[in-house]
C-alpha cells in the first residue's frame, strides 16, 4: 500500500506532494519490470474504505493512493515498440 501524508503548509499544494509519490511508485513499476516482474498500481473501493485507512494509521488528510501489485504474469507481452521521441517533440526557442 502507498501513501501520501500531505503538508499542512499553505504554500504547499497537495497535488504537488501527491505527484511527489506517484512518480516514485512509477519507478517501482519500471524496476520491478526491468527485472521481469509484472506490476499494476490500482486503487478501488478499499482505498478509500475508513476501516483500511486506519488499518494503515492513516489520520487526517493522509490518504492512499494506491495498492501496489507485484508478480509473475502468466501472459507473455509482444515486443513493444516506440515511436522516436524526436516526431513527438517540439523545441520551442
Amino acid at each position: 500500500a502507498v501513501a501520501v501524508s500531505p503538508s499542512d503548509n499553505p504554500k504547499v499544494d497537495e497535488i504537488e506532494e501527491i505527484e511527489a509519490v506517484s512518480a516514485p511508485v512509477q519507478n517501482m513499476l519500471l524496476t520491478a519490470h526491468s527485472f521481469g516482474l509484472a506490476t499494476i498500481n490500482r486503487t478501488g473501493d478499499a482505498a478509500y474504505r475508513k476501516r483500511v485507512k486506519e488499518f494503515f494509521g492513516l489520520k487526517g488528510n493522509e490518504r492512499l493512493i494506491g495498492f501496489v501489485y507485484i508478480g509473475y504474469s502468466d501472459i507473455q507481452l509482444p515486443e513493444g515498440s516506440r515511436t522516436s521521441f524526436r516526431d513527438k517533440t517540439v523545441w520551442m526557442e
